[in-house]
Formats: C-alpha cells, sequence, structure tokens
C-alpha cells in the first residue's frame, strides 16, 4: 500500500499495481503538503491509515471490503485532525502516540462510545449513480437506520446530512431530528430545507451522514 507520485493512493494486486483512492481524486489534488504524508497499518480493523496533518486529513482504506473513505475528530459542527502520531498493536491491543506535544499514548476499547469524553462521530458516505447514467431530479431522499445501537440514551436524537451531485461542491450541512432512542420508525426523510423546490439534478448523488454514537 503507498501513496504515488500520481496523487493517488495505490496497493499491489499480486505484481499489479491497482488504484483504490479513484473516488476521491478531486480531494487528494487540493492537498498542499503530500510530502509530510505518513501512514498506519491498523491491522485490528484490517485498515490502512494515512495522514497529512497540515491539511487535518486522514485517509483510509479498508482492504477487505475494498472502501476508501476518511476519518477525523468532530467539534463544534466541523471536522479536525485525527490526532495520531504513532500507532502499534501489542498482544491485539491497538495503541496511539497522540500528535500533539502531550505524551499521551491512549488505548482503544470498543466499549467505549467518547473520545474521553468527546462523542465518537460516525461518518458514512454513499455513492449512488442514476440508471444508464440518465440525468434525473432528487425531490427527497428516504433514510433507513436502526436507533439506539451506539449506547445512547438521549432523547431527541438527530443526524447531520449532506449531498452533492456530479461531483459538485457539498451542500451545506442540515440537521435533522430522528427520535427518540429505541423509536420504530425506521425512517427519515430529506428534503430542501425550505421544501420550496428539489434537492438538485445530475447523473449521480452523493450523500454524506454524521452521528454522534
Amino acid at each position: 500500500f503507498y501513496f504515488y507520485a500520481d496523487g493517488d493512493f495505490w496497493k499491489l494486486n499480486g505484481f499489479q499495481p491497482q488504484r483504490v483512492s479513484q473516488a476521491y481524486k478531486r480531494e487528494l489534488g487540493r492537498l498542499e503538503h503530500v510530502e509530510q504524508m505518513y501512514g498506519f497499518h491498523c491491522a485490528q480493523e484490517h485498515l490502512i491509515r494515512w495522514f497529512e496533518p497540515v491539511s487535518a486529513r486522514c485517509f483510509v482504506y479498508d482492504y477487505v471490503n475494498n472502501v476508501f473513505s476518511e476519518d477525523s475528530t468532530w467539534q463544534n459542527g466541523q471536522h479536525g485532525r485525527l490526532p495520531v502520531y504513532a500507532y502499534t498493536e501489542l498482544s491485539g491491543v491497538p495503541y496511539v502516540g497522540d500528535y500533539n506535544p502531550t505524551g499521551l499514548v491512549s488505548r482503544w476499547q470498543d466499549d467505549l462510545y467518547s473520545d474521553n469524553g468527546t462523542p465518537i462521530h460516525v461518518e458514512r458516505t454513499v455513492r449512488i449513480p442514476f440508471k444508464d447514467g440518465r440525468r434525473g431530479r432528487v425531490n427527497r431522499l428516504r433514510l433507513r437506520f436502526k436507533r439506539g445501537s451506539g449506547g445512547s440514551t438521549a432523547a431527541d436524537e438527530s443526524l447531520t446530512v449532506r449531498w452533492a451531485f456530479d461531483e459538485d461542491d457539498w451542500t451545506p450541512y442540515s440537521t435533522l431530528t430522528i427520535g427518540n432512542d429505541g423509536d420504530r420508525n425506521p425512517y427519515v426523510d430529506v428534503v430542501e430545507p425550505n421544501g420550496t423546490s428539489s434537492l438538485g439534478v445530475g447523473r449521480e448523488i452523493k450523500v454524506q451522514i454524521l452521528q454522534a454514537a
């Protein structure tokens, strides 16, 4: 696994190089300090994580499911640098060295749902192409999910969502109320904030969903 001079992430499939970051080509092209990139093999999660600290970006490749994505902190409604400067696994337990000059080393535990008191958010991005590459209008997105699996007991939980058509810029974030922990209705509808027009027009839509655990 490596970051190559052409600005993409690659893996060797046998003796054949294979690009793994196609969906992030535009984002990678915006990085200004690729010479400071470093990465770690997170074997417990079957991931490769690459960090570009100046731009506060962390790119993630799940080599089991062949999924390329991003990771970050989430504070005050904004993405932030994932403060990882060192990583190792001892006896199956992951340890992380702090990027900041604190000298702190943290241990990962699956039964904790916060980062030293800060909620850990879950981010999912999905790309949906329209049939046969046709151009279409989206009036509503209907999301289906299961509530109450992250250990939260808060009422009126919410998620944050944004979308983009045809690799255009993201829309501003919209916050949706998803009800109480344990509610049976699994559906939430996403409509244009003012309810006066469609979400957009294009040949594919990319949707990003954020939710605190």
